[in-house]
């Protein structure tokens, strides 16, 4: 029992802090010029799309960039909006009808992602 305790102590010290550079590390920046013509992902989506009501919009949220691919937000019925990270990751999607079916990224989509910038709105 002796012999454990040193050790719990050891790997708690060692695995239960993370500081602030170990963070900024892992932050995922999309260093591109034109991310609708330079992210392959994205030019891939807006290809693909049949929605004449697309919009994609540009943000950050938790120390990274995200996109915002939206479809007929500001239709009476409603629409679809998914946010991705910088590599293309899905982080969350979300209905904008009355009973939406992820409200936690709703939550995330309207009050915690900022410097938002629209890229492209048909």
């Amino acid at each position: 029992m002796r012999r454990i305790i040193p050790i719990l102590i050891l790997w708690l010290t060692l695995f239960s802090c993370r500081d602030e550079a170990t963070v900024v590390a892992h932050t995922i920046s999309c260093e591109v010029k034109n991310p609708l013509l330079d992210l392959p992902w994205l030019k891939r989506i807006i290809a693909e799309g049949t929605n004449p009501y697309l919009q994609v919009e540009e943000g950050q949220y938790q120390k990274q960039t995200v996109y915002i691919v939206s479809t007929c937000i500001s239709c009476f019925a409603g629409g679809m909006a998914t946010i991705y990270r910088c590599d293309g990751v899905e982080i969350c999607h979300f209905g904008t009808y009355i009973l939406d079916p992820n409200p936690s990224c709703k939550y995330v989509y309207e009050e915690e992602i900022t410097n938002r910038k629209t890229l492209l709105s048909r």
